[in-house]
């Protein structure tokens, strides 16, 4: 769900992102061995997969009275910059 679109779009972030707004050294996570989703699948798969998380997500939710805010979160989530 969220939880692995959240990790999969910071690995992302940590390819193609802006180091003033991600907060860290992009390439860090290369740098320090780590393997990553990017490394894994490639990007286009990663942003594939963090859109398909996002959905199934929004789907388990979708009947829940007021689920609006969660809806937008998960939005957010899939769009976000840092």
């Amino acid at each position: 769900g969220l939880g692995l679109a959240f990790q999969i779009r910071d690995d992302i972030l940590d390819v193609t992102g802006s180091e003033d707004v991600f907060g860290k050294p992009i390439g860090s996570d290369a740098e320090e061995g780590k393997t990553t989703f990017v490394n894994l699948k490639g990007l286009e798969e990663c942003q594939r997969e963090v859109e398909r998380q996002t959905a199934r997500a929004k789907a388990a939710i979708s009947g829940w009275p007021g689920c609006g805010f969660l809806m937008e979160l998960a939005d957010r989530m899939v769009k976000r910059v840092k």
